[in-house]
């Protein structure tokens, strides 16, 4: 008996899963099964039991094993993808005209000074750095990126120089008439900050009165102009009683609501105090169940590549670069040092190469090669860089899920 071509069976220390890179599935395979398994795979033994011949049909109801070796993986070796720079988020400025509570970056305390700040000058430079080393793809943040003098500058230029996908996120404040022409010509996709479905909600979050409305005013201009608008809503204390009229409001405004992420511990200490307070809130956010999902090009890739940082950095006003933006003291270097990125790639692939095999836990689980991961995150929670993925209630060693409460430390009581 063998696996069927693009079928895999990966062991982790208790429990096993097969991958279906055919129809991007993901099995989850008890002790037994895998003993089974163990016990056929790629031998001829005839199959007397009947508690074999029953799981070994399931198999082949699924299309994951066959008789026939010629419809097999020749081999399970997975060959290496090369590293690729895909995407790039520009911190064009640290400063920002609101003063959210749960910022990760502090940015509305001008923290940062402006002598430090690159130039729209440096900006175009760096531009022209990613699309040479074939990055195509940018998303303008800050801050608040449209507080930056020369924002529409550095966003026609991108454009002009052949970015394919730009995305600017922003808390929608400042635009109008004139950023809607400038996203309709530079095909500019928008991703907005939304923390209620009412002024008082949303300004509790925002602390400056008056950014609702505009921001309102804003949802309002994208939807009318038809442009491609992305609702980034984060919940916490002191929203999560708004989950289901932010969602009714986004659908009343026509627009598509995607779901909600949860505030992130970070190094802003008091986002401890924003922790939010109900283990159904952040439920969803967390692996529960074994529902993966695969596909060849993340399996293959996962084998030898961090499931999110790969082919991603991000640059700060200032110039550092960082595997992502969470990931705000985990500097590579600074873009005033070198000349190019080319001189980076060896330590920017270091990071990208933090798989789950050298994650504590997640190394020992069949489900690493499909699972999402978040070293900033797993560092905030656990305070320690190789800490397993926090939003994960699996243990691997007895093949057990554990209920969120038991899981969980992202929930304050």
């Amino acid at each position: 008996m063998y696996l069927r071509n693009n079928c895999y069976l990966v062991n982790g220390y208790h429990n096993s899963a097969i991958y279906d890179l055919n129809n991007r599935k993901v099995y989850s395979v008890n002790k037994s099964g895998r003993n089974l398994l163990e016990k056929y795979l790629k031998h001829d033994k005839i199959v007397e039991d009947k508690d074999d011949k029953e799981f070994i049909a399931l198999l082949t109801k699924y299309g994951l094993v066959t008789e026939n070796k010629d419809e097999s993986n020749n081999t399970d070796n997975i060959n290496k993808v090369e590293p690729q720079l895909k995407y790039a988020w520009l911190e064009i400025t640290g400063k920002c005209n609101l003063k959210c509570i749960h910022c990760y970056g502090q940015f509305g305390a001008n923290h940062v000074k402006n002598k430090d700040y690159l130039s729209t000058e440096e900006w175009k430079i760096i531009i022209d750095t990613l699309i040479k080393n074939n990055c195509r793809e940018i998303q303008l943040i800050g801050g608040e990126p449209m507080v930056h003098k020369d924002f529409y500058e550095i966003l026609k230029y991108a454009y002009k120089k052949g970015m394919k996908r730009i995305d600017v996120f922003t808390n929608a404040t400042l635009i109008n008439e004139e950023s809607i022409k400038i996203f309709k010509e530079t095909n500019a996709n928008v991703r907005i900050s939304l923390y209620g479905s009412n002024q008082e909600t949303h300004e509790k979050i925002t602390k400056t009165k008056g950014s609702f409305n505009k921001t309102e005013r804003a949802l309002k201009l994208l939807r009318d102009n038809n442009i491609k608008t992305n609702i980034a809503v984060v919940i916490m204390k002191e929203n999560e009683n708004n989950i289901s009229e932010i969602r009714e409001y986004i659908n009343l405004l026509g627009l598509e609501y995607s779901g909600y992420d949860v505030i992130r511990p970070s190094c802003v200490m008091n986002n401890q105090e924003h922790m939010v307070t109900n283990y159904d809130t952040i439920k969803s956010r967390y692996n529960v169940a074994p529902e993966f999902y695969t596909c060849e090009e993340s399996f293959y890739s996962n084998h030898f590549y961090n499931s999110c940082w790969n082919g991603k950095i991000a640059i700060t006003a200032n110039g550092d670069i960082i595997p992502c933006i969470f990931a705000r003291n985990d500097i590579i270097g600074n873009v005033k040092d070198v000349s190019s990125l080319e001189k980076l790639k060896k330590n920017i692939i270091k990071k990208w190469s933090i798989t789950k095999e050298e994650v504590m836990v997640c190394k020992d689980c069949e489900f690493r090669y499909c699972c999402h991961d978040c070293r900033p995150l797993a560092e905030g929670v656990a305070g320690n860089k190789k800490a397993k993925y926090p939003r994960c209630c699996y243990n691997p060693y007895d093949g057990e899920w554990m209920d969120i409460k038991e899981c969980t430390k992202e929930v304050k009581i």
